[in-house]
């Protein structure tokens, strides 16, 4: 009987098993065959959802990890909303020669282990075509930051850095909130409860007028970097990139953390040195950032601001009167990608937009706030004639570089042949398999909410497992 209890499990665990392994997480190991000044990289993706939470990436030996992109993808798949997310992470070598990555390192990805495959990276002469990579970024604190910062003896300091102190509003800026150790340190250092201090910290230094990007550092790396001509490492603790939403001062306050130094009680005789430990605080210096009103505009609080370039598409240029085609609009750059709106559409009579959903993706990079953001729409020609696109659409955003507004539009021109559709009523129009489908479809309402269905069917598979478990168990003991 004790058999058949244990069957009847596994074949239910077995027809679970495909509802539950749905995750498409995967780790992408980069070529490795690459020049001394092209990174090796190391990617963790799920194709199905976010990374909510992930351990340490491998350590290279004699290689540098930095910062790579992260990156989340949000698209709509047949009037579904699809999110994936990227995270990558670049190795450097100082210079030429072999590296291994070691096989059988363990990460865990949203709670679940997976085991990366080793390889062994060759690292050629420099290639001319990727330009030059700063291994040891330089950090400018004035001298006052920073002797303020060392009131011990030992050579570290806790610093909060902006890549600008004057924006325009709406323009991005990036914060780096990171622990310094001199490499000329000699007290051990660790940090103490570093979670719930860095809660409290947050909530002193994020402004309440800002739109955030958060970086999501999950882990704590060291990093070289010179500082006033000395070298350190840098411990990222937090990062993020803000969009003011008005013109008033950004003040970021001082603000405090706690570490644990160690000192050495000599030992006598045979008796060994002690390590004790005591608290120590660091503390930031407060910083302000101005912000500054955009020039007069009609659509001054509208516009987002950025540098931006305009990639467009159509599957061809040449259609003929009452077939419709896509075309997709996408804006590339740097800015607030997650607040930019749809560009301006004048349909005319002759040339008919359709809405038709789109994608964005946005990708957190060193200081840098990056992406794309997709309008696609479905178009229908009802007059023959040359339409140039650029009349019909355009977006207009503010460069901070060039301190000046500018508008993008498109480039091509469509050529439509054919009869005159223009008092005609568009029945058929080739929008895809969609559409096809409309009208030998079921229009009644059904549910569309897959979530809740799936975990009622869930919760019911797992308690008749559970029933009859019990059941079984009963008829057992009696047998």
């Amino acid at each position: 009987m004790k058999s058949q209890i244990f069957k009847y499990f596994i074949s239910l665990n077995l027809f679970l098993f495909p509802f539950i392994a749905s995750t498409q997480v995967s780790i992408i190991i980069g070529e490795n065959k690459v020049a001394l000044n092209q990174a090796f990289e190391i990617s963790i993706s799920n194709e199905n959802g976010l990374i909510d939470s992930y351990t340490a990436f491998p350590e290279i030996e004699g290689m540098v990890m930095k910062e790579g992109p992260n990156s989340k993808e949000e698209k709509f798949i047949d009037g579904k909303k699809v999110i994936s997310q990227t995270i990558t992470k670049y190795y450097y070598a100082f210079e030429e020669g072999t590296y291994l990555l070691y096989g059988g390192y363990v990460m865990e990805i949203n709670g679940i282990a997976y085991t990366l495959d080793g390889t062994e990276i060759t690292v050629n002469p420099k290639d001319e075509s990727f330009g030059e990579v700063i291994l040891e970024e330089e950090i400018n604190f004035s001298s006052e930051d920073t002797r303020e910062f060392i009131e011990t003896q030992e050579t570290a300091f806790l610093g909060l850095t902006t890549n600008q102190d004057e924006v325009f509003v709406g323009e991005g800026f990036n914060i780096i909130l990171a622990f310094y150790v001199a490499l000329s340190n000699e007290a051990e250092l660790k940090f103490h409860e570093l979670n719930p201090q860095l809660v409290e910290v947050l909530k002193k230094i994020k402004p309440d007028n800002c739109w955030e990007e958060d970086f999501d550092i999950r882990e704590i790396q060291k990093r070289p970097v010179t500082i006033n001509g000395e070298a350190y490492h840098q411990y990222k603790i937090y990062q993020a990139s803000f969009y003011p939403f008005n013109d008033e001062p950004i003040i970021f306050p001082s603000v405090d953390l706690k570490m644990i130094k160690y000192n050495v009680l000599k030992g006598e005789g045979d008796v060994e040195d002690e390590k004790v430990p005591e608290y120590i605080t660091f503390s930031t210096n407060a910083k302000t950032i101005t912000v500054k009103e955009l020039p007069e505009h009609p659509l001054r609080d509208q516009v987002i601001v950025g540098n931006f370039t305009l990639k467009e598409e159509l599957p061809k240029l040449k259609f003929v009167t009452g077939e419709g085609f896509k075309y997709r609009f996408r804006l590339q750059g740097q800015g607030n990608i997650s607040a930019i709106k749809a560009p301006e559409v004048k349909s005319s009579k002759e040339l008919v937009f359709y809405e038709a959903g789109g994608s964005q993706l946005i990708s957190h990079s060193e200081s840098l706030v990056s992406g794309e953001k997709v309008f696609e729409y479905n178009l229908v020609a009802k007059e023959a004639g040359d339409y140039p696109l650029s009349e019909q659409i355009e977006w207009i955003y503010f460069n901070p570089s060039l301190e000046e507004y500018d508008t993008l539009r498109p480039q091509f021109v469509v050529e439509v042949s054919g009869e005159s559709l223009k008092n005609l009523q568009i029945s058929i129009s080739n929008f895809g398999k969609y559409y096809e489908k409309i009208a030998s479809e079921n229009n009644s309402f059904v549910t569309n909410n897959h979530k809740v269905l799936f975990r009622r069917i869930l919760n019911t598979l797992l308690i008749s497992l559970l029933v009859s478990i019990v059941v079984l168990f009963f008829k057992y003991n009696r047998s």
